[in-house]
């Protein structure tokens, strides 16, 4: 017994089959994320804890990797599919959460900021079928600069100044009228005296 397929079933079974395959191949998600960071370069202080806060709009995708890096060092990482550990003899400052991370937000936290921690801070975040880099500046204030000292601390030290120099001028001022009566000043009896020849 011969099997025989008509042509339009034999279209259709191959457009079946082609379907199939594209589905196989291409992603489910075919739309690029975007990722969005505050604005660089971003101002951190010394001393105090720092946020590099990055977000990438998953459109109902999932992170699966993030790597943040300085000067080409690793400074975090996150792996969806290990479990990350930390070696308790080499504690770190860069952190990752990873309740924000299901969330697309991949922020890179900094505890305790110091001064070399400012330059370029290079981030890979990606899902199973797409990935995006980028890089974030970070600029580091310390306790002296000028956008970090609170206005009451220079009027603290501006404040003795202006007392200060307000009282070199009433000195000032107060001599040189002393000198002024000293010439114009009206001439006493005894030196009247002095005057006459005897």
């Amino acid at each position: 017994m011969q099997l025989t397929i008509s042509h339009s079933t034999a279209i259709i079974m191959w457009s079946t089959i082609s379907a199939a395959a594209l589905l196989l191949v291409l992603p489910v998600n075919t739309m690029a994320f975007e990722v969005k960071c505050e604005k660089s370069p971003m101002i951190a202080k010394v001393n105090q804890d720092a946020e590099v806060q990055c977000k990438a709009e998953l459109h109902g995708d999932r992170v699966f990797y993030v790597f943040w890096k300085k000067n080409d060092t690793t400074l975090e990482k996150y792996l969806s599919s290990a479990r990350r550990r930390r070696q308790a003899d080499k504690p770190s400052r860069f952190e990752l959460k990873e309740h924000l991370i299901q969330n697309g937000d991949f922020t890179l936290f900094i505890n305790r900021v110091e001064t070399f921690d400012e330059g370029t801070y290079d981030y890979v975040v990606a899902t199973k079928t797409k990935h995006r880099k980028g890089s974030v500046q970070l600029k580091v204030r310390g306790n002296s600069d000028p956008e970090t000292v609170p206005l009451r601390v220079h009027a603290i030290l501006v404040l003795p100044l202006i007392v200060a120099l307000l009282a070199f001028c009433s000195i000032a001022i107060a001599h040189s009228l002393k000198k002024q009566r000293a010439v114009i000043g009206p001439v006493s009896p005894q030196e009247e005296s002095q005057k006459i020849p005897v």
